[in-house]
């Protein structure tokens, strides 16, 4: 890894642009601003990093503006050549900044519910599973988000702290109000799951005996995209860190759950990674289960109350009947 230039203002960042205007970004929950900038007749994405506005970076803890920091440590040099992270700079001013990305918008997975085939999907595991055979082992030392940051996320402290500003954003609201709701949709996995959020130490120690690896962070598909020569394209790397390579996967099935492939169900899905990651050299025999019940888990300490809106029940039930022992193996330690 080298060590990449940054901006010393935004302005800085994006001198000799000829355009500059405000930019609503779809699929974006986290209150962060875009802008459309272009420079010499080429179009960017201006994205402000900025914990006054985006609450996934308070929920997070992220003190450093890791998009920033990942690209001034060099990290990105660690991707292998079927992904594009589509990055061209970064500026830091006065505890904030912002990323310069191509704009890549055409060639990612459109925002809604439709389901991307197979192809593309099947794409995308591999892909990942490149990336985290390419980085296995590695340990961040260079600040980026550690897991307990990341499977606090939407947890009760982090919840307080966005009630206590007047709940300045949406989604941390309706998240106060999903857990709630999980007491009565789920009252056995409310149970598991209440000291873990509150003390989920033995979850973080028992992630720790399984392999690590460079995460992305946020892998729903808005952030994924094709490009013509087939490669990868990732943008958004706010949530990047070391950490347990089902994460990723994981995260994916909470997230994109209504957009998988006819055929490839949650199951399917973790199987075609599984070989995937074989593929790329990485034995998975004495640690893949493990990991996955405890990753499967983390993503109930986060993404529990979006389930509990779950109507029919089926999406919170999977869930359930996947992660349910897990909690009460971890809460009797």
């Amino acid at each position: 890894m080298s060590a990449r230039p940054v901006a010393t203002s935004v302005d800085d960042l994006v001198a000799g642009a000829s355009s500059r205007i405000p930019m609503a970004v779809d699929d974006s929950k986290s209150g962060a601003r875009f802008e459309r900038v272009v420079i010499d007749g080429e179009r960017f994405v201006l994205k402000h990093v900025d914990h006054r506005d985006d609450w996934i970076m308070r929920q997070t803890g992220d003190v450093g503006c890791i998009p920033v920091r990942v690209w001034e440590s060099g990290v990105l040099d660690l991707l292998p050549e079927c992904i594009d992270h589509a990055t061209v700079g970064a500026a830091r001013e006065a505890g904030h900044g912002a990323v310069l990305m191509r704009d890549v918008g055409r060639w990612l997975v459109p925002a809604g519910d439709g389901r991307i085939d197979e192809e593309q999907h099947l794409r995308f595991l591999d892909h990942l599973a490149t990336l985290h055979a390419a980085c296995w082992g590695w340990h961040d030392d260079v600040g980026l988000i550690p897991v307990s940051n990341r499977y606090s996320f939407f947890g009760p402290a982090a919840l307080d702290c966005e009630a206590a500003l007047g709940f300045p954003q949406p989604v941390p609201r309706i998240a106060t109000e999903g857990w709630q709701r999980l007491e009565d949709a789920s009252p056995d996995l409310a149970d598991a799951l209440r000291p873990l959020r509150r003390a989920p130490w033995d979850l973080f120690d028992a992630m720790a005996e399984t392999p690590t690896t460079l995460l992305h962070g946020d892998t729903k598909f808005t952030n994924l995209g094709t490009l013509p020569d087939s490669r990868t394209v990732c943008v958004d790397w706010s949530l990047t860190g070391a950490g347990p390579p089902l994460t990723e996967v994981v995260h994916s099935l909470a997230l994109n759950r209504a957009r998988l492939p006819a055929g490839y169900d949650k199951d399917a899905t973790v199987d075609a990674y599984r070989v995937a990651l074989e593929r790329h050299g990485v034995d998975t025999g004495a640690w893949f289960e493990r990991q996955l019940s405890l990753c499967l888990l983390g993503a109930m300490l986060q993404l529990a109350w979006e389930k509990a809106f779950d109507e029919t029940g089926v999406e919170l039930a999977w869930w359930r009947d996947h992660t349910l022992d897990t909690a009460r193996e971890l809460t009797r330690r």
